[in-house]
């Protein structure tokens, strides 16, 4: 396994965080372990970075601290704001510099995926 793959899920089992305030599971552990181990196949394509939409901010929030909002805002199809309106959320600044990997099964309002 590419050494990028065991620093990805080294900072999950060091920081013990896989997305901003959203802490690791018990699951996501056991998926890095089969997937470092080749128990697994690796729907991501060699992914090694991703972000979920909507745990991002939101077009008009106020709080960003602590975020990396560098791309600015995007849409994303099921986003929505607390009426159920669509809204814009914003993207890390890393990914329109990555490439992206479409997951099948995935929807990108969850998880959008990246390599380089």
């Amino acid at each position: 396994m590419k050494r990028r793959h065991l620093r990805s899920v080294s900072v999950v089992w060091q920081h013990n965080n896989y997305a901003h305030n959203h802490p690791a599971t018990t699951i996501s552990r056991r998926i890095a372990e089969s997937l470092l181990s080749g128990q697994a196949r690796d729907i991501s394509q060699g992914a090694t970075l991703f972000y979920s939409p909507l745990s991002m901010p939101k077009e008009r929030d106020t709080d960003l601290h602590g975020f990396d909002i560098g791309s600015g805002l995007e849409s994303v199809d099921g986003v929505r704001d607390r009426s159920g309106k669509p809204i814009k959320n914003y993207a890390p600044k890393w990914a329109k510099d990555w490439n992206r990997v479409r997951v099948f099964n995935v929807p990108e309002r969850e998880f959008k995926f990246y390599r380089e």
